[in-house]
């Protein structure tokens, strides 16, 4: 179990840097692949990124995990995944923690920002994000009252996907995912006040934009019969991911971000930072 205190780490309690805790899933997690980077790359910027993860978790497990440990104190059903301000592993790593649970993460530290989000396979449906997400929700506002909770917006799948191909499971295709997860992100909104991060609505601008070209399409395409990952940020993803959330959390133009991954070209990563700030600046969740 994680032992619980209040670190006095350096980079923990200056007001001028941000500590970030990701309650989420492999939709999260993936933000640590550039957003450090991102952000060092802007003067006056610093961030403490944190990821608690268990794949494909729903709110509603999340919140039963919490449920688990009030019976079991020893659960810790998460990995984590930290990047701290300096190079290298962040705080939680070199303290040789591998696992925790969320009520522990959550007291670890003073964290300023606490994200949220469903899982990509029930983001559609806001039946089933209810009454988990309140419960969560509480409990973070308990243990961190001063933290800002914010909510992450997942995309919808490739057309590949078997879920949402012409042969669907769910019986409509990627417009129609975008349409419902948005529609429910946007009344879980409503229902707290949060803050969305629109990563979802910066996938479907790419998309757009680019008539979804297998060359520009964020999202690993998979096979032509839906096998592969179909569902997952891919390289160019992770990179618009990484941007939006950037001009989310600091408010600042995704334009002055000067780092991109050395696959990508100079023209490629322009145009991510460019639908990155699009999909911020026009915003569904305003």
């Amino acid at each position: 179990m994680l032992a619980v205190t209040r670190l006095a780490w350096d980079f923990y309690i200056k007001g001028e840097k941000m500590n970030v805790l990701m309650i989420g899933n492999s939709f999260s997690i993936c933000v640590g692949s550039h957003l450090p980077q991102c952000t060092k790359s802007v003067p006056g910027n610093e961030l403490g990124l944190t990821s608690l993860y268990i794949g494909g978790c729903s709110l509603e497990r999340h919140w039963n995990n919490i449920v688990e440990l009030e019976k079991d104190s020893s659960f810790c059903p998460y990995g984590i995944r930290d990047w701290g301000y300096a190079e290298g592993e962040g705080p939680v790593a070199k303290l040789g923690i591998e696992a925790a649970n969320v009520v522990d993460m959550l007291k670890f530290c003073k964290w300023d920002v606490v994200t949220i989000q469903q899982a990509s396979h029930e983001s559609w449906d806001y039946t089933k994000y209810q009454p988990f997400a309140d419960k969560l929700i509480a409990k973070i506002k308990e243990l961190c009252p001063t933290a800002e909770i914010v909510i992450q917006e997942t995309w919808a799948y490739s057309t590949a996907d078997w879920r949402i191909s012409d042969k669907s499971d769910w019986g409509f295709g990627q417009a129609e995912m975008h349409t419902r997860l948005r529609a429910a992100y946007k009344k879980l909104q409503e229902a707290t006040g949060f803050r969305v991060i629109p990563t979802g609505d910066a996938v479907a601008l790419v998309r757009a934009k680019t008539n979804s070209d297998p060359a520009w399409e964020p999202v690993n395409s998979g096979g032509p019969d839906g096998t592969g990952d179909t569902f997952h940020l891919n390289m160019k993803g992770e990179y618009l991911q990484a941007c939006v959330w950037f001009g989310a959390l600091f408010g600042k133009d995704p334009e002055l971000i000067s780092y991109f991954p050395e696959e990508m070209t100079e023209d490629e990563a322009r145009f991510y930072r460019t639908c990155a700030k699009d999909a911020l600046a026009d915003s569904f969740y305003k």
